[in-house]
């Protein structure tokens, strides 16, 4: 069983957890979207369980918590949950998010988007007979960061295709700024028809796709597209998500980056938090990724970031210093 959302993983509890108690603090460990781990507790001995399990998870880098808090006051959960993460981060653990269930509902911590989780919760009950129970993995939280951003392991005539794709590119232009401009212009259009289609060519789009990315003008360019996409939003995050499992190594980050910096659009901060991660784990001097980080570490709201890239002209991206 793979988990893809938060509510399929509160679905899921009973399976994994044979009795749950109205005060208990669940923490589940997954380790590429399946479950670990878990550890059930009240939340009052909570703090005498933590440390044993958490000192367990640390030894394997590609786990990280969920947790999830059956209390029904918002703000004892609230406490419980924050001094999880605390407890979690400083044992050097990835927290994916942060859920409160309560009367039949749940609500991410971490979820700053009021449409996404709003105050008053989401139903906990299943889906919609004939709708996947991961469908609504590009827009709730973080958990989805479990199964996005995963890198694949290629075979030799995979890692072909690969190096067949980035040959055959046209060599990068040289000319008068204007020259410049038209090519960043026509770069931006063709990434974002495939980015927002379903890839006929995974090879030529990777290829095409991180080698336009590269260009920082081309990359801005392509956000202040995304900006106004509001629609097409999750079929461009899915598709920069099989792009980054190929890509090669020097192309990673930039890839990351704009898979970040298009989530941020709509505040899911756990899911950035993620995407971050991975962008700086693969190029740590990245400057956007720093960007977006330092953002996140000081709780800058994620408006901040809508507002930037709407202050900013798309002729300047292409134009604009980097």
């Amino acid at each position: 069983m793979k988990i893809h959302s938060p509510r399929q993983l509160i679905q899921a509890l009973p399976q994994i957890v044979t009795k749950i108690q109205s005060d208990a603090l669940i923490v589940v460990a997954l380790e590429q979207g399946k479950v670990h781990s878990h550890l059930v507790v009240s939340s009052c001995d909570f703090e005498s369980n933590q440390m044993q399990f958490l000192q367990g998870v640390s030894r394997r880098p590609e786990v990280g918590l969920v947790a999830i808090c059956y209390i029904e006051d918002s703000e004892e959960a609230r406490i419980a949950l924050n001094d999880l993460r605390v407890a979690a981060e400083t044992a050097g653990i990835h927290v994916l998010d942060l859920l409160h269930v309560f009367k039949g509902r749940w609500r991410s911590m971490l979820c700053e988007d009021d449409s996404c989780c709003p105050t008053e919760g989401n139903p906990c009950k299943a889906q919609p007979e004939g709708e996947a129970l991961g469908s609504e993995s590009m827009t709730t939280g973080a958990l989805d960061a479990t199964e996005l951003l995963t890198l694949c392991v290629l075979s030799p005539e995979q890692e072909e295709l690969s190096k067949q794709a980035f040959v055959a590119l046209p060599v990068w232009p040289t000319g008068s700024p204007s020259e410049l401009f038209d090519w960043r212009n026509q770069a931006v259009e063709e990434v974002l028809l495939m980015l927002e289609n379903q890839l006929q060519d995974p090879w030529g789009a990777l290829a095409a796709v991180s080698v336009a990315l590269h260009d920082i003008r081309v990359r801005d360019g392509v956000l202040r597209r995304i900006l106004e996409r509001h629609e097409l939003r999750d079929a461009i995050l899915a598709n920069l998500q099989t792009l980054y499992g190929i890509a090669p190594s020097q192309y990673r980050a930039a890839i990351a980056t704009v898979f970040a910096g298009t989530s941020w659009l709509s505040g899911h901060q756990a899911l950035t938090r993620h995407a971050i991660d991975i962008a700086l784990e693969a190029d740590g001097d990245y400057s956007l990724a720093r960007l977006l980080d330092t953002a996140l570490v000081h709780g800058v709201p994620h408006k901040v970031w809508v507002e930037s890239l709407t202050a900013v002209a798309y002729e300047r991206c292409l134009a604009g210093a980097a």
